[in-house]
């Protein structure tokens, strides 16, 4: 008969050496929890855990008129709020229709303002009618307009209008600065 290889001393040796060893390890695991950097907790407390919401609907009153915003996909993290198929349609207190649709967007949660990447856009009133198109739309809350800051072309029945920087009010007035070119119909 063989004996086994360690005998019951060193068995009883070998496991006590194991279970020091994980004492060890989760000793070292509990004090380096205990010992985290408090401003790198704050930020994970204040940002908060990301929240992924699919098809969100919401509505806002601005200046006195009612917009909707669609999303089809949002996660909200660090204040900021990642959107994805945006829809955003609004009436103002003067009448006046907006319907924007965009692949992508970001919101700051805070302050309501917000970027529209690759926007198309329709723009109404009792007396016209303006399509536009930007790389890039970002709302302003505090003035309540949209600047284009990569350019705008917007198109009426009269002509198309291209800029290098743009805005527009919630009235429908558009302003084109730092270059434009008008092409007038007929």
């Amino acid at each position: 008969m063989m004996a086994g290889r360690f005998s019951g001393k060193k068995k009883i040796y070998i496991f006590l050496l194991v279970l020091a060893g994980l004492m060890a390890f989760y000793g070292w695991i509990a004090w380096r929890d205990l010992h985290l950097d408090p401003d790198s907790i704050k930020k994970v407390v204040k940002e908060g855990p990301a929240i992924v919401v699919e098809s969100l609907s919401m509505e806002k009153e601005v200046s006195g008129g009612i917009w909707h915003i669609h999303a089809e996909r949002t996660e909200r993290k660090s204040g900021l709020i990642a959107a994805e198929q945006i829809t955003v349609t609004g009436k103002t207190s003067e009448g006046n229709r907006w319907r924007v649709i965009a692949p992508s967007g970001v919101f700051d949660e805070g302050s309501s303002d917000g970027v529209l990447y690759n926007p198309e856009g329709v723009t109404e009133s009792e007396t016209f009618t303006v399509s536009w198109e930007a790389p890039e739309a970002q709302w302003n809350s505090a003035k309540a307009e949209w600047i284009f800051p990569k350019g705008i072309s917007a198109d009426h029945t009269q002509g198309t209008l291209r800029g290098n920087y743009g805005r527009a009010t919630e009235d429908g007035v558009f302003y084109v600065e730092k270059g434009a070119a008008l092409t007038w119909r007929e």
